[in-house]
């Protein structure tokens, strides 16, 4: 894989004036910089639009689907967590007594 700028050939420094073309050279620097943020811009895109897809509330948005559409699987997940919450919450409520009445 070559980047811009690993292609050009350079010779020998010593009997050259190294202030000859300083402009140029910054140019092309600032050129492979650019280019290095704009690949690193795109895989931080691609990372954020995949965890959006894995996270719990990002994997429910479906573009083809309504907002109404959005909203009721949003309320059904919250029942379905509700649900589980309590069922949790009244397990450790008779254990919680189990332990108590041991006393």
């Amino acid at each position: 894989m070559n980047f811009r700028g690993q292609d050009r050939k350079t010779g020998g420094l010593l009997g050259k004036n190294p202030n000859a073309e300083p402009e140029g050279e910054m140019i092309e620097n600032l050129q492979q910089q650019i280019h290095f943020m704009d690949l690193e811009r795109k895989i931080l895109k691609e990372k954020v639009v995949e965890d959006e897809k894995n996270s719990g509330i990002g994997s429910l948005y479906d573009d083809e689907k309504t907002s109404h559409q959005h909203v009721y699987q949003l309320k059904a997940k919250y029942r379905d967590m509700k649900r589980k919450f309590d069922r949790s919450m009244d397990q450790l409520n008779d254990e919680n007594m189990e332990i108590i009445g041991k006393q």
